[in-house]
């Protein structure tokens, strides 16, 4: 091991003491945004519109349109409602980067169990595409964090907080249910506990509200979804942003049939190599799979929303290039380097809005696919073929 890193990296990025400095650099960020939050409370936020759904469930009022979030996100998110806008902001930020930075941290340790700690280098690629969900409070970080904890726990076969992990990341966005589908498809066991979950979460509403009002928002919320999916927008950042920015406008038809084929050969990608691959590459792939295909494909992609997809691009590159030590992983580095665009000024966003980010994830997604098509299953840590972790796992 010891000489695979050193054959990629110099050996004081693995020093444990990066730990603390990686620590120190989200502690940093979390500061300032706090600061900014008390300063101005409803500069470039989206809080004020998860409080206001919230605030219409407590009196009794109708929820949509107005959010897209389903009723038990609006329920479970009322306590940050009920107080100050500036506070609300600082204990949302806390909420989410505990959960993100906690999936990196597991993140970390699942691509290399050994001594050495690559959650550093983790989190200077993860950062830079952070940030935007960061500023605006937007959800997208703790669904990245949720699938990621749900991955890491898949690995470990904790099969329980896999599914708790899960049903947390549909609450938080419905586009969720993509991994939970993938996951289901290759482990039918878990089938019942997704489903019997799923059914319970839709259901918890009926503890607060009679069952006309909660029926009745499920319908307005559906209904909210579907008028708004098919936009005609130029303004969002999956595979119809990148098309119409090439100046190709494909017929709403078209691309409902691009999806469902995406979603085929996804399925069809995922299944080959939960079969081929062994642990932790099986769950990365899943957790890469997933976050691709939702980039991709799902139609009101934001570019705030790559987070999902930075740090699985990132995990997936320090297996490659620091376990594995294989030069491609730089190609990787790369990529994901590639989405922090945003971060890089305005003249480079605006340049590089609505196009980048797709082409770096169709690149990621293909490396996927051919990964599976070579059938590799380099393991450099040892561990068995069975979907199990090694022995007393540390996740």
């Amino acid at each position: 091991m010891g000489k695979m890193l050193a054959a990629a990296l110099p050996a004081w990025l693995f020093d444990r003491r990066r730990q603390r400095v990686a620590f120190g650099l989200w502690g940093a960020v979390f500061l300032v945004f706090s600061i900014v939050s008390i300063l101005r409370p409803e500069a470039r936020t989206v809080l004020h519109v998860y409080r206001k759904a919230s605030s219409a469930w407590l009196s009794g009022q109708e929820i949509y349109p107005g959010i897209d979030y389903p009723l038990p996100f609006v329920i479970l998110f009322t306590p940050f409602a009920r107080i100050p806008l500036s506070v609300a902001e600082i204990l949302w930020r806390a909420l989410e980067m505990g959960v993100y930075v906690g999936s990196l941290w597991r993140l970390a340790r699942v691509v290399d169990p050994g001594p050495r700690r690559l959650f550093f280098l983790l989190s200077i690629l993860a950062l830079p595409a952070a940030l935007g969900s960061i500023n605006n409070g937007q959800t997208n970080l703790l669904l990245a964090g949720a699938m990621a904890h749900a991955a890491v726990d898949w690995i470990a076969m904790r099969r329980r907080f896999a599914v708790a992990w899960l049903i947390v990341a549909v609450v938080v966005k419905p586009i969720g249910i993509v991994m939970v589908l993938l996951v289901a498809a290759a482990d039918l066991a878990l089938v019942p506990w997704l489903a019997g979950g799923l059914l319970l979460t839709a259901a918890m509403p009926l503890l607060f509200d009679p069952w006309p009002y909660v029926v009745h928002q499920y319908q307005a919320w559906v209904a909210d979804l579907l008028s708004i999916a098919p936009s005609g927008e130029h303004r969002f950042d999956d595979i119809n942003g990148l098309l119409r920015t090439l100046h190709v406008h494909v017929p709403p038809a078209g691309m409902l049939v691009t999806r469902a084929v995406a979603a085929v050969l996804t399925l069809a990608v995922w299944l080959a190599a939960s079969k081929r691959f062994t642990q932790p590459r099986r769950g990365l792939t899943l957790l890469g799979l997933s976050a691709s295909y939702l980039m991709l494909f799902n139609p009101r992609t934001e570019s705030n929303g790559y987070v999902i997809l930075s740090h699985a691009i990132a995990a997936f590159a320090l297996l490659v290039l620091v376990v594995e030590a294989r030069r491609i992983g730089w190609l990787l580095v790369g990529l994901d380097a590639g989405m922090a665009n945003g971060s890089c000024g305005r003249t480079i966003w605006l340049m590089t809005k609505l196009w980048l980010k797709p082409v770096l994830a169709l690149f990621f997604f293909a490396f996927l696919i051919s990964e599976v098509w070579s059938s590799r299953s380099v393991n450099a840590v040892a561990r068995s073929d069975s979907p199990g972790p090694p022995a007393n796992p540390r996740s």
